[in-house]
């Protein structure tokens, strides 16, 4: 069967934990986080966050087994209550 899938870079399921840095730690407004990763490609990371991030913001993620990637922003949905 064809793989008819519409995706310019192909995402790979991912499974593991992370750590999430922002904010900026120099005027002591960083905070870190752990956080869930769902899946990776070569575009970008999807993963779940404890705390709310905004479109273009700034971030550090210091996976498993990874260098640190860092990263802004692009799609963020807010799932359940605060």
């Amino acid at each position: 069967m064809p793989d008819d899938s519409r995706r310019k870079h192909r995402r790979a399921t991912l499974s593991g934990r992370g750590i999430l840095n922002h904010g900026n730690p120099l005027v002591g407004e960083g905070l870190v986080s752990g956080v869930h990763l769902i899946e990776l490609s070569s575009s970008g990371v999807g993963f779940y966050s404890p705390v709310q991030l905004l479109p273009y913001e700034s971030v550090e993620l210091f996976a498993e087994n990874c260098d640190k990637l860092d990263l802004v922003a692009k799609r963020c949905h807010r799932q359940g209550p605060n």
